[in-house]
């Protein structure tokens, strides 16, 4: 038991890699923010293209309408948020929420065509998902090594009780083994003092 302990032990402070739980969860999640960074972009491109296309009061109603949808979006995320009391979730809410204010206040940028504005907008989103994708990366390694640390600490602390119980119960059967020996030296001292009595009588 004691070898099988230290064995598990051994085992977990070799494996320092990401299991596949982990690294499946930290891919979902990167790419998911990747895809967000890539849209909200994208959505910033269409925007341009449609002050090109479109008229300034057509251009207008499309970027209300944007806005409210938007809104409409983070509500929705942050009720969620709050349900599985998710940090994630309320942050992606807030992001969105961002979003639907920029886009509400985008006629000023994209009907007055202000490039320099709009790429750096682009660039400051992109830099920013690099950055959380990074974060999400490090914060779900420091996570999964903090519950195999935690793990083996259990198994030490379970390992040490056991350790401490058969000790124990070794030390039990040790003083069973002193008393039955005294025992046994008690009776064959009263035995040979009976026989030494009963020899006495008869002479």
């Amino acid at each position: 038991m004691r070898k099988n302990l230290l064995k598990d032990l051994e085992k977990i402070q070799e494996s320092r890699k990401l299991n596949s739980e982990t690294k499946n969860k930290i891919i979902s999640r990167a790419i998911a923010n990747a895809a967000i960074g890539i849209s909200i972009d994208f959505l910033i491109f269409a925007f341009m293209l449609a002050n090109s296309f479109l008229t300034e009061t057509q251009a207008m109603i499309v970027y209300k309408t944007y806005a409210v949808v938007f809104l409409l979006c983070a509500i929705i995320i942050w009720e969620v948020a709050y349900r599985k009391d998710s940090v994630a979730w309320t942050v992606c809410g807030i992001e969105i929420c961002i979003l639907s204010i920029f886009t509400l206040f985008s006629p000023s940028i994209f009907l007055k065509d202000n490039r320099k504005i709009i790429y750096g907008i682009m660039i400051i989103t992109m830099i920013y998902y690099t950055i959380k994708i990074i974060k999400i990366c490090f914060s779900e390694k420091k996570k999964y090594m903090l519950e195999i640390s935690d793990i083996s600490d259990i198994i030490k602390k379970e390992s040490q009780d056991k350790l401490v119980a058969e000790e124990s119960l070794r030390k039990k059967e040790e003083l069973k083994k002193s008393k039955l020996k005294k025992t046994k030296k008690v009776n064959n001292l009263k035995s040979k003092k009976t026989n030494k009595s009963r020899k006495k009588e008869t002479k």
